[in-house]
């Protein structure tokens, strides 16, 4: 389960910055209307001025719940997800 208190306020802030209100108003909105924390991707990656959503695949496959944040939330606002698939060697 994420912890969100453990989040630095300078990575929030960053985020504030490139995303802006409306986009952070958004994915908060997304979050409140569930039940569960559920589809939030692993990694939340700040590099060049660029935010990205990742997730990290081992031997699963994607959840509803991660579809519906990508095609509810992400896809609309334009952010970029992407997947990192781990194997083992």
């Amino acid at each position: 389960m994420a912890r969100y208190d453990t989040i630095p306020d300078s990575h929030i802030v960053e985020m504030w910055k490139l995303l802006g209100p409306k986009t952070i108003s958004a994915i908060a909105t997304h979050h409140v209307n569930r039940t569960a924390c559920t589809g939030w991707p692993d990694l939340t990656v700040i590099r060049d001025k660029t935010v990205w959503f990742m997730e990290v695949k081992t031997t699963d496959h994607f959840h509803e719940s991660q579809v519906n944040l990508w095609l509810n939330v992400g896809k609309p606002l334009g952010l970029t997800f992407g997947v990192v698939a781990v194997r083992r060697k």
